[in-house]
């Protein structure tokens, strides 16, 4: 599956080739030019990537039906062998995918291809254009976003998130690295601002700053700030004193 969230009109797409695999839409794929075929890259790869797409052509039992949902066999299915579309990428444009591995996954970390056509984590030392740009909700749907950059970044130079906030020696309830703003109720009678801890992602040079609370209730806040300095998320704990 893929959507086209923000695109350069008028560019060219390759529609020559056959499918090497069998692969669905909006996974990655590289050209084979002495076969002409697309398919999947023989290791992690950000480089001459394209996005695999078709025409959707309805046929046997499918024929009967006028609507189909975007994320149906039919819809995204390519068969090897079958005619695929290869979707340049520029500079500037931002797709979303539910082709992608979401294990590690932190706004701002570069992106590759796998072995299976699949977005995923670069690793810590891969150079890639390809920006990961969080997830959302489509129709029941998770989507990753990712973004193409006009320069290459490098693993998780861009990265300015969090593994784990702590309130005391407890770790925050329901944390996650894409949610940047909390709310904690203490016990009745607290008036001391809780002290907070925080901790990068592993393998990330980002810097994380806290701004305790003064009193309560009140907020503490944590910045962070990405390794080559472009990025910055700020996490915000709204403290609030039970009154019974």
């Amino acid at each position: 599956m893929i959507r086209e969230l923000q695109t350069k009109l008028m560019k060219n797409t390759h529609a020559q080739y056959t499918a090497a695999a069998n692969m669905k839409t909006g996974m990655g794929v590289i050209k084979d030019h002495a076969n002409k075929k697309l398919g999947f890259p023989s290791a992690d790869s950000a480089t001459n990537i394209f996005i695999a797409d078709h025409d959707l052509f309805v046929s046997g039992s499918n024929a009967v039906y006028d609507d189909f949902s975007d994320y149906s066999d039919a819809a995204n299915d390519i068969a090897i062998d079958s005619r695929i579309k290869a979707i340049s990428l520029l500079a500037g444009e931002r797709y979303a995918t539910d082709q992608f591995v979401a294990d590690n996954l932190y706004v701002g970390c570069a992106l590759a291809v796998g072995t299976d056509g699949k977005w995923k984590r670069a690793a810590d030392d891969f150079s890639s254009k390809f920006l990961y740009g969080g997830s959302f909700n489509d129709n029941g749907h998770t989507l990753a976003i990712f973004e193409v950059l006009e320069d290459v970044i490098v693993g998780l130079s861009r990265v300015a998130a969090l593994k784990e906030i702590k309130i005391g020696n407890v770790a925050l309830s329901g944390f996650d690295a894409e949610t940047l703003e909390y709310n904690v109720e203490l016990t009745v009678g607290t008036v001391t601002v809780p002290t907070v801890t925080a901790a990068v992602v592993d393998g990330s040079e980002a810097v994380a700053v806290v701004t305790a609370a003064t009193e309560l209730p009140e907020a503490t806040t944590i910045t962070v700030t990405s390794e080559d300095g472009l990025v910055e998320q700020i996490y915000t704990i709204n403290f609030t004193v039970a009154t019974e």
